[in-house]
């Protein structure tokens, strides 16, 4: 897929035309499957059993030598995904476009490889280790090298953001904010929070509370993880802290309301919005 993404390149630079190329690796992605020479730098036992390359929900069953293997498994391919990644930065550079283009890395999720003797992603696992992403921008006019911005930033800032830098003024619809304002000085974000999310279930996300529920209709789920004291997000205190989840709870249902047109879309005409029970 890199591979097609550089002859695109090729085929479309002496246009001189402006372009947006969206690359979606999807790797490192299940399944965990990479050259066995990607796997063989991080797995130095003896490992003769299966190639677990979709591997068990949980590490409940499995060996710690197979727990080892899989995450070598995953660690080869994100290596491999890194050395198809330079392969088109390098094409890039060779065409000369490294002078006039914004380039964005950015994941859409991690997952949790083990810990909490979990390791995939899930619903009901919206954690640190799988809702915190990398996000890298180069900009061809801008000192920034090496910058580091603090704080929250979410995926719905990108659109604004590039536009921002582009010069051009995001359409009403979008819900991010740009980012070009931290870009430019170095300061951290302010934002005081972030929601996160994936099919029934969300996350809000403050410096001190990770708070996660169900936000639709459906079985009850409500967790309330105390930063300060677990930042592993290892206790849930939903239960001794009842102020907070009701205060939460209300919180995620008026994000859910609010943004209920833009994103349903043309669904939203004939489809109202959820309200969970008071106990979810």
């Amino acid at each position: 897929m890199f591979s097609e993404a550089g002859r695109w390149l090729e085929d479309n630079v002496e246009e001189n035309q402006p372009f947006y190329l969206h690359i979606e690796s999807f790797s490192p992605h299940e399944f965990w499957d990479p050259p066995e020479s990607y796997y063989r730098l991080y797995m130095k036992k003896d490992y003769r059993g299966p190639w677990l390359i979709q591997p068990p929900a949980t590490t409940a069953k499995m060996t710690p030598l197979e727990v080892e293997h899989v995450r070598a498994l995953y660690a080869g391919l994100v290596t491999f995904t890194d050395h198809c990644i330079g392969r088109l930065t390098r094409k890039v550079e060779q065409l000369g476009l490294m002078k006039n283009t914004i380039i964005v890395f950015v994941a859409d999720h991690g997952t949790m490889m083990g810990e909490q003797n979990q390791l995939h992603k899930g619903e009901q696992r919206l954690r640190t280790q799988v809702t915190r992403v990398p996000l890298l921008m180069y900009h061809p006019e801008k000192p920034w090298g090496g910058r580091r911005i603090g704080g929250f930033v979410q995926h719905t800032d990108l659109m604004p953001t590039l536009l921002d830098l582009l010069g051009v003024a995001a359409p009403a619809r979008a819900t991010g904010s740009s980012l070009r304002g931290l870009l430019e000085t170095g300061d951290s974000s302010r934002r005081e929070s972030i929601v996160t999310g994936w099919g029934e279930h969300a996350a809000i996300r403050t410096p001190e509370w990770l708070y996660h529920a169900r936000w639709s209709p459906g079985a009850p789920f409500e967790e309330l993880y105390d930063l300060g004291r677990d930042p592993l997000e290892l206790n849930n205190v939903a239960a001794d802290n009842s102020r907070h989840c009701r205060e939460f709870r209300g919180r995620l249902k008026q994000y859910v309301d609010d943004g209920w047109t833009v994103t349903r879309g043309s669904f939203a005409t004939t489809i109202s919005p959820p309200v969970p029970a008071s106990g979810e």
